[in-house]
């Protein structure tokens, strides 16, 4: 077997041996299209870049409205709030008014009513006055139809009056019987009134006493009524509803220039003392005086 010796010529020995060549440069095409495509990013991102920005400023904008119509809220909830104290203040003012007006006015009818209770009172008591003065003349009709007395009124007050000649003889103070009788049947119908005082008032003319048993007027004047006081006692008028009073002649009822009108004066007054009761009551609640 024979050996062949390979042998390379030096035009394949440099083909076996050359280093590879650099990768193969794009072609123009290539290079545009990349070109857009980096264009086209770039665009699309300033694009939501800008569209983002927008969002923002849209939002920006809407918390900014939002921001002025709670502004705008709010101060119209502070004039409200200002408007709604003030009215405060001034229905507290008008209810103080008010509440004074009406304690005013209360005041007042509490002092209407306490005049009108004291008028009722009052008339209550004057009728109760009316119904005695009537029971009193009715009861002593028969003494005055026959001439011993009469009933009448002077200063307010019920008077039963008695001549002194149907009493007393010519300046005396001693009863005589007519008077005593007279004043027996008199003495029935006072007993009867327990609820009152009487003053038994005695009266004379302005001419002087002659007898020396007086000493004057008023002497006589006085001791005739102390004497129909004791009779009307014995006769069973209550004491203790009885008084004596001497007025002499300073008490005129007639013209003591004419006959006619001393014998008017010389005369004994039963005088019926009102009942003031109502009246004290109303004027100073039943005060005791000091």
């Amino acid at each position: 077997m024979s050996n062949k010796v390979m042998t390379q010529s030096p035009d394949s020995s440099e083909q076996q041996t050359q280093v590879p060549s650099a990768m193969p440069q794009p072609q123009p095409s290539s290079r545009r299209g990349g070109l857009w495509l980096g264009l086209v990013g770039a665009l699309l991102a300033a694009l939501a870049a800008i569209a983002y920005s927008a969002k923002l400023t849209m939002e920006h904008s809407g918390l900014e409205q939002r921001l002025l119509e709670s502004q705008t809220a709010l101060e119209q909830q502070k004039k409200t709030a200002a408007t709604l104290r003030q009215g405060s203040r001034e229905l507290s003012q008008a209810d103080a008014k008010s509440r004074s007006s009406l304690k005013e006015l209360q005041s007042k009818l509490d002092a209407y009513e306490r005049q009108l209770k004291n008028l009722e009172e009052q008339r209550a008591a004057a009728e109760k006055e009316a119904q005695v003065y009537k029971e009193l003349q009715d009861k002593l009709k028969k003494l005055v139809d026959s001439g011993k007395l009469e009933v009448g009124f002077r200063r307010g007050r019920m008077i039963v009056a008695l001549p002194a000649s149907v009493l007393f003889d010519s300046g005396e103070a001693k009863l005589s019987k007519e008077g005593q009788s007279a004043l027996g049947e008199v003495a029935k119908v006072l007993a009867g009134v327990s609820s009152h005082r009487f003053i038994v008032a005695g009266h004379t003319d302005n001419v002087p006493v002659k007898k020396a048993d007086f000493s004057s007027n008023w002497d006589l004047a006085a001791s005739r009524a102390v004497n129909v006081t004791e009779e009307l006692v014995r006769r069973g008028v209550w004491p203790s509803n009885l008084s004596a009073a001497g007025y002499a002649h300073y008490d005129s009822i007639g013209n003591n220039a004419t006959e006619a009108g001393r014998q008017k004066n010389r005369r004994i007054e039963i005088v019926l003392e009102p009942d003031l009761s109502a009246l004290g009551k109303t004027l100073g609640k039943g005060k005791k005086p000091e």
